[in-house]
């Protein structure tokens, strides 16, 4: 164990019940991706990625212009 785990782990057993619940589930999901041997998607993201992957063989691609207002648009 790292010696910042440790320092986290100890200072959370003071944190609010809320905090620590929120730790446990962070830490479960870190856990379930650590012993995963495989991602398994979604219906709805394969049905996402087909339909990326039809957009693309049609030759549909976003223009530099497109691409620079959508990140632009994203910036707080």
């Amino acid at each position: 164990m790292t010696k910042t785990l440790e320092i986290i782990l100890e200072k959370a057993s003071a944190w609010p019940k809320e905090a620590q619940d929120e730790l446990v589930r962070a830490a479960k999901q870190i856990e379930e991706a650590q012993s995963a041997s495989a991602y398994t998607a979604t219906n709805e993201e394969l049905k996402a990625i087909d339909e990326g992957l039809s957009q693309m063989r049609r030759g549909e691609f976003a223009s530099k212009k497109e691409v620079d207002a959508f990140f632009k648009s994203r910036k707080p």
